[in-house]
C-alpha cells in the first residue's frame, strides 16, 4: 500500500464526508496524517515514503493519477471527500487496486497491490482514504491524528 498527499489551499464548502481540507500541510503534518502500522487494515502495510508534493495544479494532478484508463474505473458507493475514484488493474497489472480522493486541494492516493485479480479489494481501500481523509482533518483541527482504517470499515460495515 502507498499513500500520497499533494498539498495547496481550497475554500471549498462541507459535504457528508466532512470538511474540506483547506490548510497547507508542511511535511511534518503529512509524515503525522498518514497512517503508521496499527492503523491500516490487518494484512497491509505503509508505504514507507510518506511524502507531499506542492508541485502542479490540483486537478491535474488528480486527473494524472487517475490515468487514462477510463474501462478500468470505478465510482465507489460513498465518495470520500469532492471526489473518489477507483482504478482497478492500471496498466499491465492485473493484481491492484488504485483509490485517489481529492478533499479541497488535497488529493490522496492508496494503491493496493497483490490483490489476484479479485476486486473486492476496493473496500479496503475506501477505508484507507476515509481513514487518512479524516486523519488530515484531525491535524488540520489541529489535533492528533488517530483514525485509523479499521474504525473506518467498522463503521462501513454497520451501515
Amino acid at each position: 500500500m502507498s499513500l500520497a498527499a499533494l498539498t495547496g489551499c481550497s475554500s471549498g464548502s462541507e459535504d457528508e464526508a466532512g470538511k474540506p481540507l483547506t490548510k497547507q500541510f508542511e511535511q511534518g503534518e503529512i509524515t503525522q496524517a498518514l497512517p503508521g502500522p496499527g492503523e491500516v487494515l490487518p494484512g497491509w502495510e505503509p508505504y514507507k515514503g510518506k511524502r507531499v508534493t506542492s508541485e502542479g495544479i490540483h486537478k491535474s494532478a488528480y486527473a494524472s493519477w487517475k490515468g487514462t484508463e477510463r474501462s478500468k474505473e470505478r465510482t465507489p458507493k460513498k465518495t470520500v471527500g469532492d471526489e473518489t475514484v477507483f482504478v482497478v488493474n492500471p496498466g499491465l497489472s492485473e493484481n491492484s487496486v488504485h483509490g485517489f480522493s481529492r478533499s479541497g486541494s488535497v488529493s490522496i492516493r492508496v494503491e493496493l497491490q497483490g490483490t489476484g485479480g479479485d476486486t473486492t479489494g476496493v473496500t479496503g481501500v475506501q477505508d484507507m482514504l476515509a481513514a487518512t481523509l479524516k486523519r488530515l482533518q484531525q491535524v488540520q483541527d489541529g489535533k492528533r491524528a488517530t483514525a485509523t482504517a479499521g474504525d473506518e470499515a467498522a463503521k462501513a460495515s454497520k451501515k
